[in-house]
């Protein structure tokens, strides 16, 4: 293996680990976010449910 082919396979290994990197910070950033969102709108829809809510 020569000196060109040792400098691209460590630019690719060095791209790579950062692309993979990149995708689980923001797979954790999206997850928090659905968590959220969904969170927000359950509890909304159950106070428009509890608020027209009749017993009986």
């Amino acid at each position: 293996m020569n000196l060109t082919q040792r400098l691209m396979a460590g630019a690719l290994l060095v791209c790579g680990v950062f692309g993979l990197l990149t995708v689980v910070a923001l797979d954790a950033r999206l997850r928090s976010r659905l968590q959220q969102t969904t969170a927000t709108d359950l509890l909304r829809v159950a106070r428009l449910v509890g608020g027209q809510w009749r017993a009986g």
